[in-house]
C-alpha cells in the first residue's frame, strides 16, 4: 500500500488496432480500500522522476488534460454481478453536470503478458486532477470531505462555512445569501441531483468530497464513487438522503444537515425544483442517455470485455452481467418519469419546511 508497495513498472498503452500509442515506465501499486479483498484489485499508476518519467503525457481521454501524474486502473469490483461498469458509464452521463467528475473509459489489461481482464482507466480525483483541469496551483487547493477534514490544503475555510451554517437560519434569505457565497449552489444543486437520480446508495454518509482553492474561492462538488448506484426505477432516493438514520439517536446528523437546512429556503428549493426539470429534459433525458448506454452495451458484447473477463475472476456471473444490460436499458427508460413525481410531491411536503425547527449539526 502506498509508496512502500510501489514497484517499478512499465506499461504500454495499445489502442483497438493493437498500436502502441505510448510507453513509460511508472509506479505500480494496489489502489482501494474495500477493493483490495477482492481476487481482481485496483491498481494505480504514479509518475516520478525516480522513474524518468514526471508525468504521463498523453491524451487517454477524449476531453481534458493530457499530462497526469497518477492514473488510477479501478476493478469495478463494487459493481459486479449488478454490472460492473455502472462508476465509468455514470462518470460519462453526467458530464454535462455542474460539478467535478473523474474521466473514466474501459480498458483490457494485460500484466507480464497475462490477460488481467476488464479495468476502468480514470484520472485520479486529486491535487493533481485540479492542476491538469482547472490550471490551479498546488500551493492554493484544498480539498476536504464532509467529516471537516482535509485531504489535501486546508479544512480551516470549510469548518467555516459549517459553522456559519450551524449559527444561521438558512431559511433567511439573507443568510442564504452570504452561503451561497460561500459555496458555488449551481455545482451542489447538480450533484445532489446526481446523487439522487442515479438512486447512490453509499451516500450520503460516505463519498462526498470537496474543493476551492484561492483563485476559485466558492466550494464545490466531486461526485465519486458511483458503484452503488442503479436500482429499480422506482427506488425513492430525496426522502432516504433527507431522513437517514446512521443508528444514532437522532436521524439528523452530518450526513443530510446542509440538504435539511437548505431545503428550508424557498429560494433554494425553486431553484432545485427548475434544474430538476431541466436536466430530465436535457442532460439526463432518455435520449441523452441512451446514446452513451447503447455504446457501451455494444462494446462490452465483444468477449475480451465480458466472457473472457468472467472466465478468468469466476465472476461475474454471465447471466447476472446481461440481466443488468437490460435493466439499465430499461432503467433509462423508466427513471426520469420516477424521479420527477418523487421530486414533485416532496416539493410539495415541503410547504412544512419552513414551518420546522432549525436542525443542528451532530
Amino acid at each position: 500500500k502506498g509508496k512502500k508497495g510501489e514497484q517499478k513498472s512499465f506499461m504500454e498503452y495499445v489502442n483497438k488496432k493493437g498500436e502502441v500509442k505510448y510507453s513509460s515506465y511508472s509506479g505500480f501499486s494496489i489502489h482501494g480500500y474495500i477493493s483490495r479483498q477482492n481476487p481482481q484489485k485496483s491498481l494505480k499508476l504514479s509518475a516520478r522522476e525516480k522513474y524518468d518519467n514526471k508525468n504521463f503525457k498523453y491524451s487517454f481521454f477524449k476531453e481534458g488534460p493530457n499530462k497526469f501524474k497518477k492514473l488510477t486502473l479501478r476493478s469495478g469490483a463494487s459493481g459486479w454481478g449488478a454490472g460492473i461498469y455502472k462508476d465509468c458509464i455514470i462518470s460519462e452521463l453526467v458530464k454535462g453536470l455542474n460539478f467535478e467528475v473523474g474521466k473514466q473509459i474501459p480498458v483490457i489489461i494485460f500484466i507480464n503478458g497475462e490477460y488481467w481482464g476488464v479495468h476502468f482507466l480514470a484520472e485520479k480525483i486529486d491535487r493533481y486532477y485540479l492542476l491538469g483541469n482547472f490550471d490551479e496551483k498546488k500551493s492554493k487547493i484544498n480539498i476536504c470531505r464532509d467529516n471537516l477534514k482535509a485531504d489535501y490544503g486546508s479544512s480551516y475555510s470549510y469548518k467555516s462555512i459549517i459553522g456559519f451554517a450551524i449559527k444561521n437560519d438558512l431559511s433567511n434569505n439573507s443568510n442564504y445569501q452570504k452561503f451561497d457565497s460561500l459555496v458555488d449552489m449551481g455545482s451542489y444543486i447538480d450533484w445532489f441531483v446526481a446523487e439522487t437520480f442515479f438512486q447512490n446508495y453509499d451516500w450520503p454518509c460516505n463519498n462526498i468530497k470537496l474543493w476551492n482553492s484561492e483563485k476559485s474561492s466558492k466550494w464545490r462538488n466531486f461526485l465519486v464513487d458511483m458503484d452503488a448506484a442503479i436500482t429499480e426505477p422506482s427506488k425513492k432516493m430525496l426522502k432516504r438522503s433527507y431522513d437517514i438514520d446512521t443508528k444514532r439517536e437522532t436521524p439528523v446528523n452530518r450526513c443530510n444537515f446542509l440538504i435539511r437546512n437548505l431545503m428550508r429556503n424557498e429560494s433554494f428549493r425553486k431553484e432545485f425544483e427548475s434544474r430538476v426539470q431541466k436536466l430530465l429534459k436535457k442532460e439526463l433525458s432518455y435520449e441523452t442517455l441512451n446514446k452513451t448506454v447503447s455504446k457501451y452495451i455494444d462494446d462490452f458484447s465483444h468477449p475480451a470485455l465480458s466472457s473472457w473477463h468472467i472466465n478468468r475472476w469466476g465472476y461475474p456471473n454471465l447471466d447476472d452481467f446481461e440481466s443488468f444490460e437490460y435493466k439499465l436499458t430499461n432503467w433509462i427508460k423508466e427513471r426520469q418519469s420516477f424521479y420527477l413525481k418523487e421530486v414533485e410531491a416532496f416539493m410539495e411536503d415541503g410547504l412544512e419546511f419552513s414551518k420546522s425547527p432549525y436542525i443542528p449539526y451532530k
